[in-house]
């Protein structure tokens, strides 16, 4: 599985792509512009997203989150700020960096490409 990991401290960026080892192909991108790109060139099963960048809200991002056929692609939430955010059809979980370990955040990776192997999104 692929997954797009977009955040702005390349200590995290690091240590996910370390933790998830062989298990998935991360690509790690550090602001909205790269992560616009690295869709565009791939197609993704998952992203991992910080959602303030700075100045800029990844959540402006989120429509554009899409496979190259036009449906959403599951998004994990990790940030130190606005994990109280609803989940939906698109966050399936928002977690707070302060609060979880980069083992408890890979844990729900793998349970969220494990949740899209055995059941497909349906977008309407």
């Amino acid at each position: 599985p692929r997954i797009l990991h977009l955040d702005d401290d390349h200590d995290v960026l690091a240590a996910v792509a370390d933790a998830l080892g062989t298990t998935a192909d991360v690509v790690s991108v550090d602001c909205i512009e790269d992560a616009r790109r690295a869709l565009a060139d791939d197609r993704y099963d998952l992203a991992v997203l910080d959602i303030s960048l700075g100045t800029a809200s990844v959540l402006d991002f989120l429509p554009d989150l899409r496979n190259s056929e036009g449906d959403l692609i599951p998004a994990i939430i990790f940030a130190a700020h606005g994990t109280d955010m609803a989940c939906d059809e698109q966050i399936g979980v928002a977690l707070s960096k302060s609060e979880t370990s980069i083992e408890c955040l890979v844990a729900k990776i793998h349970g969220g490409l494990a949740h899209l192997a055995r059941t497909p999104m349906e977008v309407a």
